[in-house]
This record gives C-alpha cells, sequence and structure tokens, in this order.
C-alpha cells in the first residue's frame, strides 16, 4: 500500500494490450500457472497513467472483527487477504443445491497452520454455509473439520482454466471456512480509491513506497515528522499519514519558515487538522485541510502528526528513511 500511496497505478486494462489479466489465466493453468509462466515485461510508464489514485488503506484483524470484514466488502466490494494454500487444507466435494459437485479446491480450511503463502480477493460471505464442506487432511488418521457453519468466498487469482480435467473452483471463485486459523490469524487490507478525480493533486512529496515498514512505539502518543523543501510555489492541501496502531486520532501540524530542520515545531505553525473521531484500525489515511498552506519554490516545510491511542497505549508511525533534508516528488500538493 505504500507504493501505491505514490500514486502508481491503478492502470486500466484498455490502456495496453499487455495489461489484459486475461490471456494470463486461460487454458490450462498446470501447465500455464506452474511450468511454464513467464514474468509479464510491462512499459514502466503505465504505472503513471493511473485510473484511480489511493486515498486510504484499512489493515482489518480477522479474528473477531467478522462483522467489519463483511461491511468493508459491502462498502468497497472486495478486501484482499492472505492464507495458507495447500493441497492438504482442500476439499474437492462441494454439495450445492443438494447435489455433490467436483471442483479443484472447492473448500478450504486449515486448522494446522497460521503460515501464510497466498493471497486472494474476499467478495462475500455465507452465515450458513455447510462444515461438512471441508476438511483438514494434513493427519490422515484425524481429518478436522470446522466445529460451525460459516465462509467466505474467495475470488482467486487463477482465473477460470483447469488443473487437468478437473476445473478450478466455481468459476474461480471457492470458499474458505470461518474456521480457518491461517485466514483467521491475520489482517485483511482495503483498498480505498478515489476514481473520479484522480487529478485532484499535482504533486506528492514523500519518503515512502517500499514494501516493508521500520515502526516507532510509544506509551499514549506519538510524533512524526518529515521535512520537504518545495520545488516550485505550491499550495499543501493534504497530508498521508501511516498508523499501525488501532483507535489512533491523528493530528497533522504544518510548519514553515524552519529555525532548527531538526525541530518539528521551531517553524511557524501554517496549519493543523485533527480526525473527528478515532480510526477503527491501522492503515493509511489521507487528512486533508480546511485551508491550504502557501509554500514558495526552495522554502522548507514540516509535515508533523502527532498521534494518540486511548485503548492501546501504543502508537507506531512507520519511517522509511531517516528525516533529513530532502526533495521528492510528492504530503499531496498543488
Amino acid at each position: 500500500m505504500f507504493a501505491l500511496s505514490k500514486w502508481l497505478g491503478a492502470a486500466e486494462e484498455g490502456l495496453d494490450e499487455s495489461l489484459e489479466y486475461s490471456q494470463y489465466c486461460t487454458g490450462d493453468l498446470k501447465t500455464k500457472h506452474h511450468d511454464n509462466y513467464e514474468e509479464l515485461e510491462l512499459d514502466e510508464s503505465l504505472a503513471y497513467k493511473k485510473s484511480a489514485r489511493l486515498k486510504n488503506a484499512y489493515w482489518i484483524p480477522v479474528q473477531d472483527n467478522k462483522d467489519a470484514l463483511k461491511k468493508a466488502i459491502q462498502t468497497y466490494g472486495a478486501v484482499a487477504a492472505p492464507y495458507y494454500q495447500a493441497s492438504v487444507f482442500e476439499k474437492d466435494n462441494e454439495i450445492k443445491d443438494g447435489e455433490t459437485v467436483k471442483g479443484y479446491e472447492c473448500c478450504i480450511y486449515n486448522a494446522t497452520t497460521t503460515a501464510i503463502n497466498h493471497g486472494v480477493a474476499v467478495v462475500g460471505w455465507d452465515d450458513n454455509y455447510p462444515k461438512e464442506n471441508f476438511a483438514d487432511w494434513s493427519d490422515e488418521s484425524n481429518v478436522k473439520q470446522p466445529e460451525n457453519d460459516g465462509a467466505w468466498l474467495i475470488k482467486n487469482s487463477y482465473g477460470t482454466g483447469t488443473i487437468g480435467t478437473t476445473p478450478i473452483g466455481d468459476e474461480g471463485f471457492y470458499w474458505i471456512s470461518y474456521e480457518d486459523i491461517s485466514f483467521n490469524n491475520n489482517n485483511a487490507v482495503v483498498f480505498d480509491f478515489e476514481t473520479e478525480d484522480v487529478d485532484k493533486y499535482a504533486h506528492n512529496y514523500q519518503y515512502d513506497g517500499t514494501s516493508s515498514i521500520r515502526t516507532i512505539t510509544e506509551d499514549g502518543s506519538i510524533m512524526g515528522a518529515a521535512v520537504y523543501t518545495a520545488y516550485g510555489c505550491q499550495t499543501i492541501e493534504a497530508v498521508n499519514v501511516a498508523v499501525e496502531s488501532v483507535d489512533t486520532t491523528i493530528k497533522v501540524e504544518i510548519y514553515t519558515d524552519l529555525e532548527d530542520e531538526s525541530k518539528p515545531n521551531s517553524g511557524n505553525l501554517a496549519a493543523s487538522a485533527v480526525t473527528e473521531e478515532p480510526k477503527s484500525f491501522s492503515g493509511v489515511y489521507t487528512i486533508e485541510l480546511e485551508d491550504g498552506v502557501y509554500v514558495e519554490e526552495g522554502q522548507s516545510c514540516i509535515i508533523s502528526s502527532p498521534q494518540a491511542s486511548p485503548s492501546l497505549k501504543a502508537v507506531a508511525l512507520p519511517a522509511h528513511n531517516p528525516i533529513t533534508k530532502a526533495s521528492s516528488k510528492s504530503p499531496f500538493s498543488r
């Protein structure tokens, strides 16, 4: 999600035939996907021809947040989630409309490991999906089944092809039990994209954009800051902040005319904004300013984000790079 915060992607398939995903997921997937699958070679410029801009992203712990996950699916259409993919956790036979049908990995249930090795899109659920459709075969002398009915509807990335002559799931969809411990032990991710006003902001100052993060943790509250130098006369209109804690109140402050760049509040407080209510989940949030802050070319400014998390007593702020004076394309500005 930090890479997406740089406004890379998401590009529409219609931009270029090389982006048409369906061409890579047809035919016999046993050959196509496992034995002879070539890495895509795409023109890097396509990454900047975005049809959507990431506004917010949320990490939702699956365990004990079933209702929140359902609401996210209803609101955004799908959420991303990881689980452990292995044939010993698959049951090919599915009872559908009173009849037994055959499909590769129709039903997934893992009662053995919390590890993950695969990611999918969660697009629906059925609280009454029969528990008899699932089985953990990792120990054939002690085959396990869920205690209760209920499952998430999953859209996989393997398409609608076949493994040999066996179809993959039900037209590419399958079910994973509510009680799968690998799925439950991890976070689902919601990507909240803006599609109607993609070019609302013209510039994006930031140091993020990697797949890994380091965190800074304190009890009660924390303040992190980043220093940027304007490379043009611009107006700062919003700030992007990442937090790893839950129930977090975020307050953004912008200082200009800095006396000491090692001290975040050494300049003039030009603007501030605070979230109206604590953010329920960790993630990446865009905080819009009521009044923009005008900066001239060459002027340094500090974006700081004091935060508080009363329920958790700890707040973590991703810190990807040393906080030093730098000029970079990207908080959002125009």
